[in-house]
């Protein structure tokens, strides 16, 4: 049995971008404003190791688009 994460209170989302200036960024920047919430939300660029803090309401349909974007490895909610 894995218990469903959104049905449980999910802590952090973490995402991970190969750079501010690929177009995945502003994509995921968008996407994350649709689902306004608060849920802390860390987007970390690869190239240069930096960290943003956002904040989002994860669903599964925002989850499986960026999965979609970013790669199901570069998507985790804990």
């Amino acid at each position: 049995y894995r218990p469903d994460p959104l049905r449980e209170a999910p802590k952090r989302l973490y995402l991970r971008l190969p750079s501010e200036s690929a177009p995945a960024y502003r994509k995921t920047r968008a996407i994350l404003q649709m689902f306004p919430g608060t849920v802390p939300t860390l987007l970390y660029f690869a190239d240069t190791k930096v960290r943003r803090g956002y904040q989002c309401q994860p669903e599964p349909d925002m989850l499986a688009e960026l999965g979609r974007l970013l790669g199901e490895s570069s998507v985790v909610l804990q």
